[in-house]
């Protein structure tokens, strides 16, 4: 069975209403055309779609491809994370946390400022990067698919993270400066990590954007 124009239309409207992910969509409408290519001839296109769709195991089977789908990508994500934070480590970025973690340090020891809120400050001052290139990525077309669902994913579970290190830095006051210290070099780190990663895919997204 080979569908006519209109059958074509009403895959992708299926698929519309029922996927999120660009890719998922793609996936599923070359594997519907094609087990439809080998259905009998006696069957209506509904009956045929119907068996397609019982196949791969209804409405619960095509969500579990999606979030499967995200789940892959989130792991190839964090895979490229961490190969981004080993580079970030090997970089001068560091000794530039270092320096200024050392001199706000000091800084606090000699004029007794209040620690949470001048860390908390520098600490936002640090990620500011990271935060405007996140809105750009976002705001970029044809961005409505799996990798940026998994990138959204990241930032939500990595802030939330920081914060709760927020919450747990104020616990250990009697080693508050070592602790304020040691939390806003990780902060740092991480939202450097976070910004060359949404630089780089947002430079691929743009460049896909442009030869399309």
């Amino acid at each position: 069975m080979k569908p006519n124009d209109e059958q074509v239309l009403a895959i992708r409207l299926y698929l519309r209403d029922h996927l999120k992910y660009s890719e998922t969509k793609d996936e599923m409408f070359d594997h519907i055309l094609t087990a439809l290519e080998y259905a009998p001839l006696e069957l209506s296109f509904g009956e045929a779609m119907n068996g397609v769709i019982k196949d791969i195991g209804g409405l619960k089977g095509i969500a579990k491809i999606e979030r499967a789908a995200k789940m892959a990508a989130i792991r190839a994500m964090l895979t490229e994370y961490l190969g981004t934070l080993k580079q970030v480590c090997r970089s001068s970025f560091i000794i530039a946390i270092a320096a200024i973690a050392i001199t706000a340090y000091y800084l606090l020891n000699r004029f007794e400022l209040r620690p949470f809120a001048f860390w908390l400050s520098l600490t936002a001052i640090m990620n500011i990067p990271s935060f405007a290139i996140k809105r750009n990525i976002f705001r970029a077309p044809n961005l409505v698919n799996v990798k940026n669902d998994a990138f959204k994913t990241i930032y939500a579970a990595s802030y939330a993270g920081i914060m709760l290190l927020l919450i747990l830095v104020m616990c250990f006051s009697s080693v508050m400066l070592i602790i304020y210290t040691g939390a806003f070099s990780i902060v740092s780190i991480h939202g450097a990590v976070l910004y060359k990663l949404t630089r780089k895919e947002l430079q691929v997204k743009l460049s896909d954007n442009n030869i399309a």
